[in-house]
């Protein structure tokens, strides 16, 4: 398992660093997250002209044809800049949208998402369990024509500002294991959004559906059989928001160890303390247990192997516990200005508690592996 970055991929992160570097300093992040849409239209744009929208689209669609390494490269340099947008959601979706899509989804939608004209929200969370692969809030009543959905979704990101959902759902009754996955109109009659406020910088929503219509032309794969497809797209989330954590703990390590370098104490940088190296030694440590086990459950899942599933969940519950603990040891370091409003740290605080709690925190996965094993 060879997981250092070739040529290609090494400009790709240096590309998107450096275009992040630019376009994203602090007083536009503070007024992204001020604004009511949670993202910037005009940064996504130019996301867009630069090809990142297209990323795992094909090439004849308009994209680049690559793959879930790719993307992990950029969400976790997503990460590391703090910015909070509907990236994650779309580039899922069109992940999925290229994998197991029919043709004419693919010629309609792979070139919207790819020009930036498309943002996907993914909206499949049931509100009784909602890290559960196979459960969602919504039901299909089959009907004249295809289905009726009705129900409710909880932690869909960016819904509010979503062209289409990605939308599971029982088929015919709640809970039942005929499962079905719709790319819906985010404005078709019958359904509702509502902002939900929550500690993390990403916009996420609670939908409600009220007679949505949906067709059989409508679904990601067949239906009443989208278990294998749902749980595929469950892995990709799960190392995907690994990635994005291990690109904010990066970043919590060089604000600490820069700030350790600068900030003086007894006439002496305090970095030459010894407690303070110890903290430092710790993050460091964190940051690569975390992105060698996320490097991992990438490789697995890109090559198919059976214990994948089981990997991406020890990255989840492995990775969400690490940032924490990292941006803990980076408040140790910083000390009362790491606290305040004005300070970067704030932001990688926040987006770790939310990270860590999205798509289930340690102990839910945790318990799902012990559950397989049977323990």
């Amino acid at each position: 398992m060879d997981l250092r970055l070739d040529d290609e991929r090494q400009m790709l992160r240096d590309s998107l660093r450096e275009f992040l570097a630019a376009e994203c300093p602090r007083k536009r992040l503070d007024a992204i997250d001020a604004d009511a849409r949670g993202h910037s239209p005009e940064l996504w744009q130019a996301m867009a002209n630069l090809g990142w929208t297209g990323l795992c689209a094909p090439p004849q669609y308009g994209g680049s044809g690559l793959g879930l390494r790719e993307l992990c490269i950029v969400i976790e340099e997503f990460g590391r800049a703090s910015l909070a947008s509907p990236y994650f959601g779309t580039m899922l979706s069109q992940l999925a949208i290229a994998r197991f899509g029919g043709d004419s989804q693919r010629e309609i939608l792979l070139p919207q998402i790819a020009a930036g004209r498309c943002l996907v929200a993914l909206a499949r969370c049931d509100p009784e369990a909602p890290w559960e692969t196979l459960r969602s809030g919504i039901v299909a009543e089959p009907c004249a024509g295809g289905y009726v959905l009705r129900g409710s979704i909880h932690f869909a990101a960016y819904a509010h500002v979503a062209d289409r959902l990605l939308t599971l759902a029982h088929i015919g009754e709640r809970g039942c294991e005929r499962l079905a996955l719709f790319i819906l109109d985010a404005r078709s009659p019958g359904v509702r959004s509502e902002l939900l406020e929550l500690v993390g910088s990403e916009r996420q929503c609670r939908l409600h559906f009220d007679g949505c219509r949906a067709t059989t032309a409508d679904a990601l794969g067949a239906i009443g059989d989208a278990g294998p497809i749902v749980r595929a797209l469950d892995d990709w989330t799960l190392v995907a928001r690994c990635a994005e954590m291990v690109g904010g703990a990066q970043r919590v390590l060089e604000l600490a160890t820069g700030y350790a370098s600068q900030r003086l104490a007894f006439g002496k940088p305090i970095g030459s303390f010894q407690a303070i190296q110890h903290h430092c030694a710790n993050m460091a440590v964190g940051v690569l247990g975390a992105r060698l086990i996320t490097d991992e459950a990438i490789w697995l899942i890109e090559r198919g192997e059976p214990n994948a599933s089981d990997q991406a969940a020890v990255a989840k519950a492995w990775v969400g516990e690490t940032y924490r603990k990292i941006c803990s040891l980076g408040h140790q370091v910083h000390g009362a200005i790491g606290f305040t409003w004005e300070h970067d740290l704030q932001r990688y605080f926040r987006h770790a508690f939310a990270a860590d709690l999205a798509h289930g925190d340690a102990l839910h996965h945790l318990d799902g592996i012990a559950s397989r094993l049977g323990l």
